[in-house]
């Protein structure tokens, strides 16, 4: 999980924290459960990232959460730090849960675009 970690993020307090509490259980010491949400938004980020390992995990984790009757989860790093402008990021690992009603691809051009507009936004204090 570090190891997919970008370092830039450890400017947010909270995933600082992350970080403690990782340190924490590296020390020998049993993580409270305030220690274990930390350590999950840290979880929660590398959660996409590619590899054996990381797959093998995030197959655990989903299978574990649907098997307690979970269908998805809150993208808590987009949720708390993301510049998407998004009310509820989720992560669906549930397919069959989902309803589709219009889909549509990012590209590189509509992420520009909405780049532009927020700094026009910010440029008119709004």
């Amino acid at each position: 999980m570090r190891a997919n970690f970008v370092d830039a993020k450890y400017g947010f307090k909270a995933y600082r924290e992350a970080r403690e509490s990782l340190e924490k259980v590296d020390r020998g010491e049993k993580p409270t459960e305030e220690d274990l949400g930390r350590m999950y938004r840290m979880f929660n980020y590398t959660i996409p990232a590619q590899g054996k390992d990381i797959q093998t995990q995030r197959a655990k984790f989903f299978k574990a959460m649907g098997d307690k009757g979970y269908q998805g989860v809150l993208d808590t790093n987009d949720a708390l730090y993301g510049r998407y402008k998004t009310t509820l990021p989720t992560i669906v690992f549930d397919q069959k849960a989902v309803a589709l009603k219009d889909v549509s691809r990012t590209t590189v051009g509509s992420t520009r675009f909405s780049k532009l507009a927020l700094i026009g936004k910010k440029i008119l204090g709004r």
